[in-house]
């Protein structure tokens, strides 16, 4: 069990240090950032600590909780707006942590568009397919 803990903590740090690297702000360079997502399907965005008598793990999904505490509303604790991979607020950079010294804003969006399609299948949709040659061609 050490062991896995043990894991589970290098996993943890190195989780942060990722993090960390994805809020440094971009320096845009001329380069316009447009975001194409999904945000019809809800989406795992958080995780509970679920604790079945016996042994605890990690649940994202409402209808995997065991130990559930009455009054509380799984489903809008666990679940956002998405395309059933990456959340709406995570494509648009939200939530993510600050940094002392670094601006909140560090993700210049262009433009952002989303369509109720999952992740699988945005490339092959026609309408994301217009708005992405749109976008192309319009800079």
């Amino acid at each position: 069990m050490a062991e896995l803990q043990a894991y589970f903590v290098r996993h943890l740090a190195r989780a942060k240090q990722f993090q960390r690297a994805l809020s440094a702000p971009a320096q845009a360079n001329g380069v316009e950032v447009a975001v194409f997502g999904g945000d019809c399907t809800l989406t795992p965005a958080r995780a509970v600590l679920d604790f079945d008598g016996t042994s605890e793990r990690l649940v994202i999904r409402p209808d995997e909780v065991k130990a559930r505490v009455e009054g509380v509303d799984y489903e809008r604790l666990l679940l956002q707006p998405g395309d059933d991979l990456v959340t709406r607020d995570s494509q648009l950079g939200r939530g993510l942590p600050t940094v002392a010294g670094q601006p909140s804003a560090f993700f210049p969006l262009a433009q952002s568009f989303f369509l109720c399609e999952t992740h699988d299948q945005l490339s092959v949709n026609a309408y994301f397919q217009n708005n992405l040659l749109q976008f192309l061609l319009g800079r």
